[in-house]
């Protein structure tokens, strides 16, 4: 299912929002962020947005690729706001789990 299926079923929009507006709260991983900047490249899209508080802009969820993007020369990003604090339903988990595999030699 398309983020933007997810956004029409919940009523919610996808805004464009200049990237410098957002705020992120945690550090990202430097090999995943590769990853994802190499997917984005690779596929030209976004599959999923970002998800933010509406009144902080905090990002609640999608801060690694709103980074790929950041580091790619963006200046606009696809966002749903939601009132974070007032919104009980609101859940955000992870879609990926993330596995690395070095070589130990």
């Amino acid at each position: 299912m398309t983020s933007t299926v997810l956004a029409e079923r919940s009523n919610l929009e996808i805004v464009l929002l200049p990237i410098d507006k957002l705020k992120p709260h945690e550090k990202g991983s430097p090999l995943y962020l590769e990853l994802l900047k190499q997917e984005i490249l690779r596929d030209g899209v976004l599959k999923y947005p970002i998800i933010a508080d509406e009144k902080t802009h905090v990002i609640l969820d999608g801060m690694h690729r709103w980074l790929a993007l950041k580091n790619l020369g963006y200046k606009l990003i696809p966002v749903i706001l939601v009132d974070a604090l007032r919104n009980l339903k609101i859940r955000v988990g992870t879609r990926r789990i993330h596995r690395y595999i070095t070589d130990s030699k």
